[in-house]
């Protein structure tokens, strides 16, 4: 299994609160704490739909072998399953898009001891729109590890670089979302369609969602 632990978070915004409001049309600044709220969880939102991360962040992934990784909280888990995607033997994904950097990469060894991996016996292949690899040259082998749980540690850098690099429909969606949920404080509004996002932003999330298998 694999497993996620965020260390450190930029503090910058991918859209700031002015744009928002200009956006939402509110002149007022009444409600800049609730219209800040919003903002951060319309960019979750559309994050998590999406497979991409916007701004850096350092994450710890934990694993307990060597067994290629397929995200474990993929929402095509079933969909691999049923067509038999086999797991990459000789690759650790990194789960998170787009991979900026390996950091550190340590594991226990079978004495239970903990040793730097040496990261020149992998690739990393960041070459397609899709999960960064870091995949086991021909000629090498993982080392024995540990029966422990979480015996590797990797510490990562994912996020676009710089804001102009998100693709351009996705900051469009965050703000539809934002006005979408200000002007609609209820889950779903009565007298309307049960659907809680709207068609236009939805189109917008589909489009900049990025494969996961």
């Amino acid at each position: 299994m694999s497993r996620l632990l965020l260390i450190t978070a930029s503090t910058d915004k991918l859209i700031p609160l002015a744009t928002a409001k200009s956006f939402c049309r509110v002149d007022i600044d009444d409600d800049d704490a609730i219209l800040g709220i919003l903002l951060d969880a319309a960019c979750a939102y559309v994050e998590t739909f999406t497979n991409r991360q916007f701004l850096s962040k350092t994450w710890d992934l934990f694993l307990d072998s060597w067994d290629g990784v397929l995200d474990k909280h993929s929402s095509f888990k079933a969909f691999d399953s049923y067509f038999s995607i086999p797991s990459e033997k000789n690759a650790v994904r990194i789960p998170i898009f787009p991979l900026q950097s390996i950091d550190e990469w340590e594991y226990q060894d079978e004495n239970d001891a903990t040793q730097t991996f040496d990261q020149t016996t992998v690739t990393i292949d960041t070459a397609t729109n899709t999960f960064a690899r870091a995949i086991l040259n021909p000629t090498e082998s993982w080392p024995n590890l540990s029966e422990k749980a979480n015996a590797i540690r990797i510490r990562f850098t994912a996020g676009f670089l710089k804001t102009c690099d998100v693709p351009a429909e996705i900051p469009l969606a965050v703000l539809q979302l934002v006005a979408h949920w200000y002007e609609n404080r209820e889950s779903v509004v009565v007298g309307t369609s049960a659907g809680t996002i709207p068609l236009s932003t939805q189109a917008l999330l589909w489009s900049a969602r990025m494969p996961e298998v």
